[in-house]
């Protein structure tokens, strides 16, 4: 089956500040040279290391696929590929390489992390939960079928699912580690969150606790607004909580890059019963009033169970 990512570069501001290295290049006549490493959004040039230095080469690293080789000399590097265009690099820090991993494509999931259990389910994927083989940290996988996403709009959903959650860096919002992909698959690893919120008839809920949670979701929210994202999805389902309590907006996989002409991917799109007005009358929508109805109804929700949840460990 083909690339998932082929030629699926973009351009956005990652917000990311500007990083420059000292790395070591291999050129075509297999010679390694010294030069400036600058990264800038999802721009990765290099410069000779010279008085009056020249543009050796530059590479878009949105989608681009990663390999990571070993050289006896040189130690591990990394070899970026991004259509025809191909870069092998050694020396650089783990700032850039975690940045790296974040952006580009890896293709070897099944020799880096063992399946724990299978913990969710959603449209397109299901999650697992994972653990990394040389750290041992326990992650969440959500793995997409490729096979499934034949439909031109499904692709594009987790194109974008992807991009969204590269941008997200919130304590109350989810982010991605890193993205891998195979054959068959398409895997997206993120932060494992200890429980999931659902309103129910359990324990009760004191007051002041869920005006804390509230407090928290309106700060991701804000944050999600911030990089011009509509959520339009927010629910319980949705609110993750870490093992202190602290709640985490999830699942991006109906989220969209705010449009003034209002042509979104999916134009009507959500839950029942957390729709905003807007979509349903086929108004044009910001993401104003798309987040802060959705968590009005939330707060509906938490008032009409008498403030009552129950939290279920994964």
């Amino acid at each position: 089956m083909e690339n998932f990512f082929d030629q699926q570069t973009y351009q956005i501001e990652t917000g990311l500040q500007i990083i420059q290295q000292i790395v070591f290049f291999e050129m075509k006549s297999k010679d390694f040279i010294r030069c400036h490493l600058r990264l800038e959004n999802t721009y990765l040039t290099l410069f000779e290391d010279c008085k009056e230095p020249k543009v050796l080469n530059t590479i878009n690293i949105a989608n681009s696929y990663l390999e990571f080789p070993i050289h006896v000399c040189m130690g591990r590097g990394v070899i970026i590929k991004q259509s025809i265009k191909q870069l092998q690099i050694f020396g650089l820090s783990s700032k850039i390489l975690q940045i790296l991993k974040l952006y580009g494509i890896q293709k070897d999931f099944v020799t880096q992390y063992k399946v724990i259990k299978q913990i969710g389910r959603g449209g397109f994927g299901k999650v697992y939960k994972v653990k990394n083989v040389q750290n041992k940290n326990l992650y969440a996988v959500k793995m997409f079928e490729k096979q499934l996403l034949l439909d031109s709009k499904a692709r594009q959903a987790i194109i974008k699912e992807v991009q969204i959650l590269r941008l997200m860096n919130h304590p109350n919002v989810l982010s991605m580690i890193e993205c891998f992909e195979s054959e068959q698959c398409i895997f997206l690893v993120e932060e494992l969150l200890d429980y999931h919120l659902q309103i129910d008839a359990g324990c009760r809920l004191k007051e002041e606790q869920a005006i804390l949670i509230l407090i928290k979701l309106l700060n991701g929210l804000e944050y999600i607004h911030s990089k011009n994202i509509l959520h339009r999805d927010i629910k319980p389902n949705n609110i993750l909580l870490k093992y202190n309590g602290d709640p985490v907006i999830s699942d991006f996989g109906l989220s969209d890059f705010y449009r003034s002409d209002g042509n979104y991917l999916f134009q009507k799109c959500g839950t029942n019963g957390y729709y905003a007005p807007e979509m349903i009358t086929t108004q044009n929508y910001n993401f104003k009033c798309f987040g802060n109805y959705q968590l009005v109804m939330f707060l509906i929700c938490l008032n009409f169970a008498i403030c009552q949840m129950i939290v279920f460990n994964q």
